[in-house]
Order: C-alpha cells, then structure tokens, then sequence
C-alpha cells in the first residue's frame, strides 16, 4: 500500500456530513467489495462512494480482516434518484476518527447496474489532519499517514469510548440486590456494604454487598456519652406502628432501631463520633436521616426542616414529614410484574407466554404457561438457478444469515450456493465481504444461486402473523402465510395492511420474474408462501402488513 499526506486536493471534497447520507429504495444498484487485507489499517472506519463528490450510497463498516463492502446506488426513475449512471467512475472514501482518507484504486471504477465488483487492485491512500493520540477515542488507527490537529476525546475516567465499565464484576449476592451480573457502576465506584435493612450496619447508599451485614439482635451500641436524642412524638407513626425506626448518617446507621409504639410515636438515640469508644459515627453538623422498617418495606423519611446532629441535644420533632416506601418487589423488567418502585429482588417474577419448546412462538424467558402456543408448518421454497426473491420467515433472535440459510437449504452450503444476498437497499452479503449480516423477520432479499437448486425452509422456528412497516417507493415483503394461509394478493394483503386497501397503497406488486399485480390489470393474482415482492408504495400512509396465518 502507498500512503502520503496531504491538506488539499481536487478529489478531497467530501465532508463527515456525508457519511449520515442513506440512499433511496431502488433495485437498481451494484455490489463492490474490497477484498480481506485491503484495508488493515482503517480497521473500524466507515467506507463510503462517491461520484463527483456526491454520495452514492450508505457507509458501511470495515471489518476486522480489512474487508469492507459497499452498494453504489444507481438512478432509477421508480424513486426519482439522480445518482449513478451506467460509466460514472466512482470514488470511494473511509471516515476513521473524524478524518478522511480518499482511496485511488487502478484501474478505477464504473458503474455498472446490477455489477458485483472484487477490488484487489493496488490501492493509495491520502488524508488530511487528525488525532495522532493512540490513547484517544478518535485516534484514527492509520499508520503511515500523519496528523496534525488537537481534536483528541479521551473518556472518562474507569470508563471505555463507549462509555462502558473497564471493570464491572459486581456479582449477585442473595435477595438485596438486582438479578443483573453487571449494573454499570465501575468497580472502582462501587460502595461497597450491607444491604440487608433488617442487619445493624444496612447501607442504604451501598451499591454492592460486600459481606459485612451484621445481625441487629446482637448489636449493642457503643458506651459513649456523646449522643443525641430525637423523639417523633404521637401520632406521627400512626400508619407504621409494629415498625423500627433506624438513623443514619450517609446510609451508615447511627443508632439502634427502636420500635415505633401502639401510639405512633418514636424515638432514637443518635450515637455520636467519640474516642472513648473508638466509634466513628455521627459528626456536629451532619444530617441526620431516618428509615422506618416494616414489613419487608423500607420507609424513607423525608423531614423538613432537616435535623442535624448536636452532641447532648433533645429533639421533640415538629417539622413536615413525607414518607417514601422503598420496599421488595420484582425488579426484572422482563417480567409481567415488573415493579419499578421496588428496590430489593423478592424472587416474585413472573411471565405469562407459551412454554412449550415445540410451538412456533415458543417463549423461553415465560414461566407460566398461559394456553396461548400456536403450530405452524414451516414454509419450503425451491430456488432456481440465477435471481430468487427469498422472503425471511424466521425468528429475530436468530437471524444470522450465514447460520439461518445454512440451516434452512436442503443442500449445499450458503458460501457454495449464493453469489450475492441483497436487500431491497441494495446492501449485501457475500461469502468475500458481508454489509449486513442478519435478516428482518418479514423482509425479503435477492439471492443470486450459483451452483446447485436446493430448496429454503426456514423452520427455527417460522414464526407467522410477522409485521413489517412499509416505506415510500420500493419494498421488498415476504409473503409468510403457510400453505394453508389465503393467498390472493388483493384479499390477503386488504387483510394484512394496518390501514388503507391495497389499490390505494400499492403502484405494483412483482415477483422476481417480473410478473405483476396492478388495480389496472394483473398478470399474477396469488402469493407463494416464502417468497418475496417488490412492492412500490404509493399511499402518503405508511401502514404495517402481517399476513395472518390460519
């Protein structure tokens, strides 16, 4: 590879603006590939085209092997776009840490509609100005090209760029904390605690248990005459009265838990710091809060004005008070009883679904069965050699393309099998370099066969009634009814959108042949279960489709 410098030049036009540019829907595109190795040293970079120093098409990432991969958008008179032409050369472009590398490739490129270019030419790079800080967030990565600028991020501190935890190893310890194995808070920021509020030394500020909770019956406060007594006189505790009231400085208790008595009233000694004793709790000064425990239920008590301590003082409280309960509950928010106000894990967590690992909309997080399993048969659509439009049938939790398709062919391998896989933006994958990587249940995607007829049956499971929403212009919908779905194209689709009828949605509605529906006059009249169309929106609504399975 050849890198050089420099700070201006005719092709380096392009802004970091222009990688937020999405191209229109059009199924007029061509496939280019940078082959692995070809661009090791903007690993992370988003590579992009251009012509004339126009965008002609979406960025996409460059792999971790240097391979990247791109669809240059043609125009196309179905979406009104004027980008490139049969002979256009094209450009290519890498955005890395802010800074722009231009790519001069020999012999350049044209466009060539419908094309699937391999580039493993050799390829000269030139840039402007950067980070040059290995440390930053925004170092570009480059070797060989330098930088001159001060516009180096670095993150904060125990944090990654992303802002992610380096260290996050907080682990589950009983009841008092969430079911998580990781909450964010870097280890280095951790309160460490008891957080257990029925032990002596509950930490109610602790965000980790650290093993220390001691048992509140075998407390005995220290001998100390420095202290404070705080009486909340009757009937202030009329609603929590078999309760304990507890102070504390900072989440640390300052005093034995009293129990509040049959006339609402309570009362606490606050121990204060004192040598005698070796105790470092209550200072002159600080605030002091209060906690009611009851039940299982934290009470927090919000007092206004708020009391501080005062070694040897009596306080007979009148002052505002709000009470807040902090208490057990079910804190997973997958669960059916999600509990937001709940603090502390009580084990309660439930979730209504089907349980049943055969059903095709078999829930794995549900623990109780709610009768709502539903069986399918899965839809099996035979390719031809060339062109196919494949509608994906399949789950959203496991919808790799290389694994799914592997599974669903009756033969054959993905790699061995198709050239290309497209989507209706034109985005790819290929066995050389892959843009996209998963499928979206309900979409379709242009698969180009290369070698042998298998057919495709996505069964892991088929999931019926999927919903896809529309965009303007030009889609790619699968048809996933089964067998014993209805299948006509105006009835099945009038049922399937959200709103609207499909004369007034639809312009066409084609199959990979070209065969087509029209209000006006059609030459196709049905849909194949597992197969795609394209289908160009009219309507200004955008509705949804889910074709209903029966």
């Amino acid at each position: 590879m050849i890198f050089s410098v420099i700070l201006a030049s005719p092709i380096f036009s392009q802004s970091v603006d222009d990688w937020d540019f999405y191209p229109p829907t059009s199924d007029n595109n061509m496939s280019v590939v940078f082959l692995a190795g070809s661009l090791n040293d903007f690993i992370g970079g988003q590579l992009m085209a251009f012509i004339d120093g126009v965008p002609v098409s979406q960025s996409s990432a460059i792999n971790q092997d240097g391979a990247s991969g791109i669809a240059v958008i043609g125009a196309f008179h179905s979406c009104e776009c004027d980008l490139a032409y049969t002979g256009d050369q094209i450009y290519f472009a890498i955005l890395i840490g802010g800074i722009i590398i231009n790519i001069e490739s020999i012999p350049s490129v044209t466009y060539v509609p419908n094309d699937l270019i391999m580039i493993s030419t050799e390829l000269s790079f030139t840039s402007g100005t950067g980070c040059s800080d290995e440390m930053a967030c925004n170092y570009s990565g480059v070797t060989g090209v330098e930088f001159y600028n001060n516009t180096c991020e670095f993150p904060i501190e125990y944090r990654d760029c992303d802002g992610v935890c380096i260290n996050d190893t907080w682990e589950t310890q009983g009841v008092y904390n969430s079911v998580s194995s990781a909450d964010n808070v870097c280890d280095d920021d951790e309160v460490l605690g008891c957080t257990n509020p029925f032990e002596y030394n509950f930490n109610i500020l602790a965000t980790e248990f650290d093993g220390s909770c001691m048992d509140l019956t075998s407390f005995t406060p220290p001998s100390t005459e420095n202290n404070m007594s705080v009486i909340f006189p009757s009937p202030l505790f009329a609603d929590y009265i078999g309760g304990n009231l507890v102070a504390s400085v900072d989440g640390v208790p300052v005093s034995q838990m009293s129990p509040i008595d049959e006339n609402g009233a309570g009362g606490v000694a606050v121990i204060g710091t004192d040598n005698l004793c070796g105790c470092d709790l209550a200072d002159n000064g600080e605030q002091i809060d209060f906690h009611i425990l009851i039940n299982g239920e934290v009470i927090n008590l919000d007092v206004e004005p708020a009391i501080t301590y005062s070694k040897d003082d009596f306080i007979l409280v009148d002052a505002n008070i709000t009470f807040s309960v902090l208490g057990y509950g079910c804190t997973s928010s997958w669960a059916d009883n999600y509990d937001l106000d709940a603090v502390f894990e009580d084990g309660s967590c439930f979730k209504n679904g089907c349980t049943d690992s055969e059903a095709t909309n078999y829930d794995p997080i549900s623990t109780i069965d709610d009768n709502s399993c539903i069986y399918f048969l899965p839809i099996s659509l035979q390719l031809s050699s060339g062109w196919n439009m494949v509608g994906y049938t399949g789950t959203v939790e496991n919808n790799g393309i290389a694994n799914q398709m592997n599974a669903a062919l009756s033969s054959g391998s993905v790699e061995s099998t198709f050239q290309v896989i497209k989507n209706v933006s034109g985005a790819f994958w290929s066995s050389a370099f892959a843009q996209i990587n998963t499928f979206n249940p309900g979409e379709g995607y242009m698969m180009y066969v290369i070698e042998g007829t298998p057919s495709v049956t996505f069964a892991d499971p088929y999931i019926p009634g999927i919903s896809i929403d529309l965009n303007s212009g030009w889609n790619m919908i699968a048809f996933t009814g089964d067998e014993n779905s209805n299948n006509s194209i105006q009835s099945s689709m009038d049922a399937a959108l959200s709103e609207g009828t499909t004369e007034n949605t639809f312009q066409v509605i084609k199959n990979v042949s070209g065969a087509f529906w029209s209000s006006a006059f059609a030459q196709i009249s049905t849909f194949t279960p597992g197969e795609a169309y394209m289908m160009y929106v009219i309507s200004e609504a955008l509705p949804s489709v889910s074709f209903v399975s029966e």
